[in-house]
């Protein structure tokens, strides 16, 4: 998962900047933001993994979750735009998975909008929780 990991930030952190890279700052953390964080950000973590090695093929599929986190008092007008952009960066990317793996699917599967009124005392964060599923084969 390593290697997925680095190409999801390698793709992220190309330049020239893809409009989710702007709309967050370059604020993208693996599992968590530090304490203090800076909003807007996100966050990426694997929700599962699974392996299916059969006679012709090694494929690995993985659930990936995107967080996006925002305090905007504007209401869900920034997140929604985080949201857009990360499907323009996202959605059916073409990137590399180090030198093992070949990236056969990513894939958005589920999305989820909340406004988070007990997060942060006194401020209103809202947060988009973004799932894909990510399908890879093991190269020859």
């Amino acid at each position: 998962m390593k290697d997925l990991f680095t190409g999801i930030y390698t793709h992220f952190a190309t330049t020239p900047h893809t409009s989710f890279y702007n709309a967050i700052g370059g604020r993208l953390h693996l599992e968590e933001a530090p304490a203090g964080t800076a909003y807007p950000y996100a966050t990426y973590n694997l929700v599962v993994n699974s392996y299916d090695a059969s006679w012709t093929s090694n494929f690995e599929e993985a659930n990936i979750e995107f967080e996006l986190f925002s305090d905007s008092t504007g209401g869900a007008t920034q997140i929604t735009s985080m949201y857009e952009k990360l499907k323009s960066a996202f959605d059916n990317p073409n990137f590399l998975i180090g030198s093992s793996y070949k990236l056969v699917r990513f894939r958005r599967t589920s999305a989820e909008l909340m406004r988070l009124t007990d997060a942060v005392p006194n401020k209103v964060v809202w947060h988009y929780g973004v799932n894909y599923t990510v399908l890879t084969r093991k190269a020859k």
